[in-house]
């Protein structure tokens, strides 16, 4: 079909001969749905029924007509005539304004019509310019475009001719419309689709956004997102500091994005892409790592990848930090994504500010619930006594849990624990309530079954809802030599653990009824005497009631640990054992409130720490080491022994360090000061006992047991029930000096 004609083929001579012509190049038309291809499908139909030289199809572009089709045209005539502006007037411009056939049999016809042509080569000397015509609204017609035809020789048109190339170029018109038609309807379906698919996106991310109740969480989701949907080579998101006027990197995921680490600080004041996308509340795109060396020089170096694209958050009209993503390529984003991430920035901004204000709340129910526990424990002569207490750390309102340790007259003492109804403010009134009509019950009443009797009478007194109500065992304690004589009543709470020394583990007590339901609880008293070495657990629900993943209960879970509990272990450790096996059964996530109160009778075998103790646990997490340095600091320096805080505070860091890193558990830490030594313990929930490594100078850990060796006067590691124990002790100065 591209050779050129040597003979002048006319139209069909029939009129049944031409409509047959035109249907069959009708029907290939219909099966076409690309624009490209059904210009190149009717031009070379045209060319081929009517033994044409050349044929080109245009379309409107709106200022100008571009070349689609070309077939037979003189060498480099796509790259010349390919794009005509419309306001320049040539043959095929001028058919389109007209929306009129245009005919020029020769060149001299050409000439005369448009003079500036005359002398320009061209591959035909004949020619025919048609307009693609199609229906437009309300009858007017619209023009798509034009094809136009050559022959070598020049060409007359009869009206035969004539109408066959107007039907042909109708139904190339036609099949041209349908094809775009085609293409937008594919492209608003791809559209649609990218908006479903970001819109589900952005509400699963709303959904997870819902979950992270701290900055944390929400920098990890965010940033997981990020490069998850939008194919990020690297993320970070940053917070503004207005008070030191700066940006602060709340987190990082992927390649780097800027330089520095994580917590570093970009001055909102220097030319930066994040400074400059929350100074101006708009997004800055940067294609490539040459428009980045060239707008941002300082920015250059330490960021891996080609794109880099900052979006504000905004708040409240308020840019509150900014997210920076890097792409591993050249940007090449259009609006749907910039749109995205800046929707995406959006939730990352109200997240941040519910998390702090979450964050704010969970302060003041922290604070609360501290001024409803007792701020420090009587001494009891003779006797131990350990207490814990772990809120859920998710929820950002007062439990209903509560413990406290009292004087009641010259040689007694009351232990209460108790748990009482709600959440939050209406919580804490009656746990406020609780404590302290205990407190004031026990110096008037004989026993503690009179004394649940008084809480039991004031909880309906002060109850305007019919179902607030407290569990509680109450313990009436008298040390005597070598023991204790202990009165205890319970009232629907869990029957405390007693373990003996000698080995014997099981519930005491009697259950009762739970307080503020009825005018006269059930409730009774059981004596008990506790002997050296024999010790008394009590706790709360989030204890026994403690679920795991598949959401089973251990109800033996407190029985099971205090028969682990080796001889010799003090309250602190039966409280530390307690406790941990309680987040550990939960995988660290308690659904409830943890409390844990021990009461214990020293035996002749005890260690002697004349001193004092402390005792902390903590979450297993990469704070955790910070937190175990500054505890063993302050109790060695509040008991004097500054000359082995360094040493101290070292080997604690590595122990829980390695605590944190291969057990991952809960780890329970103690500190011990005798007259003449200290001793630190690190207890995990892994059985796995610690393995020396040989020490490489390029590493930055695996030394704490060689630094173990060298440092501590001795060590050991203790298998215990659920885990085990790394000890060491330091030799100490004496108390006086």
């Amino acid at each position: 079909m591209d050779t050129p004609a040597t003979a002048t083929r006319r139209a069909p001579g029939t009129a049944a001969e031409r409509l047959a012509v035109v249907l069959r190049v009708a029907r290939r038309l219909a099966a076409v749905h690309d624009e490209a291809e059904a210009a190149r499908t009717l031009v070379a139909a045209v060319r081929d029924l009517l033994a044409a030289r050349t044929g080109f199809a245009y379309l409107d572009r709106g200022d100008r007509l571009e070349i689609v089709a070309e077939e037979g045209g003189e060498p480099g005539a796509a790259q010349r005539w390919g794009a005509l502006p419309l306001d320049v007037d040539l043959p095929v411009t001028r058919a389109v304004r007209e929306r009129a056939v245009l005919h020029l049999p020769d060149l001299a016809t050409r000439d005369a019509l448009f003079p500036h042509l005359a002398g320009t080569p061209l591959a035909a000397a004949g020619w025919v310019v048609l307009p693609l015509l199609v229906d437009g609204a309300e009858g007017a017609e619209r023009c798509l475009g034009a094809l136009a035809v050559g022959w070598t020789d020049p060409h007359p048109l009869d009206e035969d001719e004539r109408g066959f190339l107007e039907a042909l170029a109708s139904h190339g018109a036609q099949a041209l419309d349908r094809a775009r038609l085609w293409a937008a309807e594919r492209a608003a379906r791809r559209s649609a689709e990218r908006t479903a698919e970001r819109l589900r996106l952005q509400q699963r991310l709303s959904a997870r956004l819902t979950e992270a109740h701290d900055v944390g969480a929400v920098t990890a989701t965010a940033l997981a997102h990020v490069r998850d949907a939008l194919g990020a080579a690297g993320a970070s998101l940053l917070q503004v500091d207005q008070r030191r006027g700066e940006l602060v990197r709340l987190g990082a995921a992927g390649v780097p994005t800027l330089p520095g680490a994580d917590g570093a600080a970009l001055p909102l004041a220097a030319p930066s892409p994040q400074s400059d996308a929350v100074r101006r509340r708009a997004p800055v795109v940067l294609a490539d790592a040459a428009e980045r060396a060239a707008r941002y020089p300082l920015h250059a170096g330490g960021v891996a990848g080609e794109g880099l694209v900052c979006v504000p958050l905004v708040l409240e009209g308020r840019a509150r930090g900014a997210l920076s993503v890097v792409l591993a390529g050249p940007c090449t984003w259009g609006e749907d994504e910039l749109r995205h991430l800046e929707a995406v920035a959006a939730q990352c901004a109200q997240a941040l500010e519910r998390a702090r204000l979450f964050e704010h709340t969970r302060w003041v129910a922290s604070t609360l619930q501290r001024s409803l526990l007792p701020a420090r424990l009587p001494a009891l002569p003779g006797l131990q006594v350990a207490v814990r207490y772990r809120p859920v750390s998710r929820r950002a309102e007062v439990g209903g849990d509560f413990y406290d340790v009292f004087r009641i007259a010259p040689g007694r003492f009351g232990l209460v624990i108790g748990d009482v109804s709600g959440k939050g403010v209406p919580a804490a009134t009656l746990t406020a309530m609780a404590r302290y009509t205990v407190r004031a019950a026990a110096r008037r009443e004989t026993g503690p079954a009179e004394v649940l009797g008084v809480l039991n009478e004031a909880i309906l007194e002060a109850g305007e809802e019919d179902d607030r109500f407290a569990t509680v065992a109450y313990l009436d304690v008298e040390p005597v030599e070598g023991g204790a004589r202990v009165r205890l009543c319970v009232g629907g709470h869990p029957l405390p653990v007693l373990r003996r020394a000698g080995g014997g583990v099981g519930p005491v007590g009697r259950p009762g009824m739970a307080l503020g339901l009825l005018p006269v609880p059930d409730v009774d008293d059981v004596e008990i005497v506790l002997g050296a070495g024999d010790a008394l657990a009590l706790f709360t629900d989030g204890v026994v009631e403690a679920r795991d993943a598949s959401g089973a209960f251990d109800d033996d879970l407190p029985e099971r640990v205090l028969r682990g509990v080796p001889a010799g272990a003090d309250a602190e450790e039966v409280a530390d054992r307690l406790e941990r096996a309680a987040l550990d059964f939960q995988s660290g996530a308690p659904r409830d409130d943890i409390a844990v109160l021990v009461l214990r009778v020293p035996s002749a075998t005890d260690a002697v720490w004349a001193r004092g103790s402390a005792a902390l646990t903590l979450d297993g997490d990469p704070t955790s080491p910070a937190l175990a340095r500054r505890m063993v600091r302050a109790f060695l320096r509040a008991h004097g022994l500054d000359a082995v805080d360094e040493v101290a505070t070292l080997l604690t860091s590595e122990v829980v360090t390695n605590a944190v890193v291969h057990a991952r558990t809960a780890v329970g830490l103690r500190v011990h000061a005798a007259a003449d030594r200290v001793r630190v313990e690190v207890s995990d929930g892994s059985r796995r006992r610690p393995v020396r490594r040989e020490l490489d100078t390029e590493a930055t850990g695996g030394r704490g047991l060689l630094l173990l060796d060298r440092l501590a006067t001795t060590w050991d590691v203790r298998r215990t029930g659920d885990g085990k124990t790394v000890w060491f002790e330091l030799e100490a100065p004496p108390a006086d000096g």
